[in-house]
């Protein structure tokens, strides 16, 4: 099954979210998350036994500030903008604050924009979550959360356990590690790699969810592409992990050769199959 995971990523000089401290929590049946923030307070009396006013709280003997009220985000408000499988969503913050601001697309405005990490900072902010979509009927319980924090950052939760590791970007996002996180689509053994000219060739493909194990139970959308012949759907629903791609060698003589490519609608290229025309 579908296993989510929840990390904090370390980057040792990472400039942002240094003596943060954030409380991270799923409720609702999975359909809320909520974001709480506080910083540490800075100068003199930022010790407990000084007290901790309105606003503050105490963690490890350190008082923390406030950086606002918790922010609280529902399925229905991402479902707007475009929740699928394979989808990354960036929880965008303050630079100077890092109070946390809100979620965007980030897999729909990169393949849009085609801008690279270093240009999101410029107008998005810093990301303080990266929420890993595995599929269509996902709730946030089913999504793996990753969170990037700076020297004497702080992640707390009473509903998801949190691991730590060190990354050597500045990023949670790392396509090398996608599948740690998402599910993956292959061919099956036994899908042709020849077509008949003219004629139809049926490919089956499974989808796996993140452990290795045939997605079940859950709904996620296939998209395919080539470069020839004809494709009489582009987009599959699949609900039980197992499907059906056809391909015409439409237009295509012997010899030839057609790419099909299999994956999600962020990540179409996802998979590549080569058929030889004969």
């Amino acid at each position: 099954m579908n296993t989510p995971r929840h990390i904090i990523c370390r980057r040792e000089n990472f400039p942002y979210r240094r003596d943060n401290l954030y409380e991270i929590n799923v409720s609702g049946d999975g359909t809320l998350l909520s974001v709480s923030s506080w910083r540490k307070r800075s100068g003199d009396g930022d010790e407990a036994g000084e007290g901790a006013a309105e606003g503050e709280r105490v963690h490890e003997g350190s008082v923390y500030v406030s950086l606002g009220e918790t922010k609280t985000f529902s399925l229905e408000e991402l479902f707007a903008k475009q929740w699928e499988a394979c989808t990354v969503f960036c929880l965008a913050c303050d630079e100077e604050t890092g109070a946390p601001l809100g979620f965007y697309n980030r897999t729909a405005f990169s393949m849009a924009s085609r801008v690279r990490d270093h240009t999101f900072r410029g107008f998005t902010a810093t990301n303080l979550l990266f929420l890993y979509v595995p599929f269509e009927d996902a709730t946030f319980a089913d999504c793996s959360i990753v969170s990037t924090m700076g020297e004497g950052g702080v992640v707390l939760s009473d509903t998801l356990a949190f691991e730590e590791k060190t990354i050597s970007g500045s990023s949670g996002f790392d396509y090398a590690s996608l599948y740690d996180y998402v599910p993956r689509i292959v061919w099956d053994e036994d899908a042709p790699s020849e077509v008949e000219a003219e004629g139809t060739a049926n490919l089956a493909f499974t989808v796996l969810d993140n452990s290795g194990q045939v997605l079940e139970d859950h709904a996620v959308n296939v998209y395919l592409s080539s470069d020839g012949g004809y494709l009489p759907r582009t987009k599959i629903p699949v609900t039980n992990g197992r499907g059906t791609a056809r391909i015409h060698a439409m237009g295509l003589g012997k010899g030839e050769r057609v790419c099909l490519k299999i994956g999600f609608r962020w990540f179409v290229n996802d998979t590549v199959k080569e058929l030889e025309v004969v």
